[in-house]
């Protein structure tokens, strides 16, 4: 890596097929869904579509005329804006982030009260493409419908729309809300299992020094939901919350690490 970016400034200049113009389609997941944990097209949108990264800094000043001297970034916010041309009770309830009730017969209301039911917090993958037809897509791992606006354009000349904001927010669970998803805080280590023990011994970690504590650990003959409760990187053990189910040695093992940090809101993915 030639800059704390990685980027390849040989791969900067002119290139047409890297245009975009095209009308990107708006999938949402609803995390936490025990019926459910399938994308859906979110539904007809208004053609617009915004995403926005705001970042805030601590600016250091100093001498007459005063000058800048560093900034630190102290915030940041990202948001995806639409406008829904879909009418529905799902998406009514999801957009204003009120509760369905169909209790009735031959009919669904989308009720408000003076209790606010708990937020539903959803994925997102907005999919388009560059005019070359390599895909592109925007994937945001957790994000929270912002209601504090919420307004149905009703009567217009054109038909009704929905206005609505979805704020990213850190994913504490990247792997486990969307595991089809890359992640750069998964990194691949070798160990050996003993069945019924919750220790890894002869642990091979190679360059992979910052495993995460309380992070997902994954591999044959450890459980589901399984976490890192210690490493010793001495000894070459891992201590694990739960015992290995099998007992084999140089296992392929991931292990969640604090390099997640860089890839826990939302990312771009090109297609090469």
């Amino acid at each position: 890596m030639g800059n704390n970016l990685n980027i390849t400034p040989a791969n900067f200049g002119l290139d047409d097929d890297k245009a975009f113009l095209h009308d990107p389609a708006v999938y949402i997941k609803v995390l936490d869904d025990d019926a459910d944990d399938d994308f859906h097209a979110l539904g007809y949108l208004k053609l617009d579509k915004n995403w926005s990264q705001n970042m805030e800094y601590a600016e250091l000043t100093a001498n007459i005329p005063e000058e800048t001297i560093r900034k630190d970034a102290v915030k940041q916010t990202f948001m995806l804006e639409g406008a829904l041309k879909q009418i529905q009770p799902e998406t009514i309830a999801l957009l204003s982030q009120r509760y369905i009730d169909d209790s009735g017969s031959g009919y669904t209301r989308v009720i408000m009260g003076s209790k606010l039911p708990s937020p539903v917090f959803v994925s997102v993958e907005l999919i388009t493409q560059t005019v070359d037809g390599k895909a592109l897509k925007l994937r945001i791992r957790k994000g929270q419908i912002t209601a504090e606006d919420f307004q149905m354009i009703l009567g217009a000349k054109e038909h009704a729309e929905v206005p609505f904001k979805i704020q990213a927010l850190k994913d504490t669970d990247p792997y486990g809300n969307n595991p089809d998803w890359d992640y750069y805080g998964n990194k691949s280590i070798t160990a050996d299992t003993t069945s019924s023990d919750a220790t890894l011994s002869s642990v091979s970690f190679g360059t992979v020094d910052n495993i995460k504590i309380g992070g997902r650990i994954m591999g044959d003959g450890i459980p589901d939901d399984t976490t890192v409760l210690s490493v010793d990187y001495t000894g070459n053990e891992i201590e694990m919350s739960a015992n290995a189910t099998a007992t084999d040695t140089g296992v392929s093992i991931t292990v969640e690490t604090d390099d997640g940090e860089l890839d826990n809101i939302a990312h771009w993915y090109f297609e090469d």
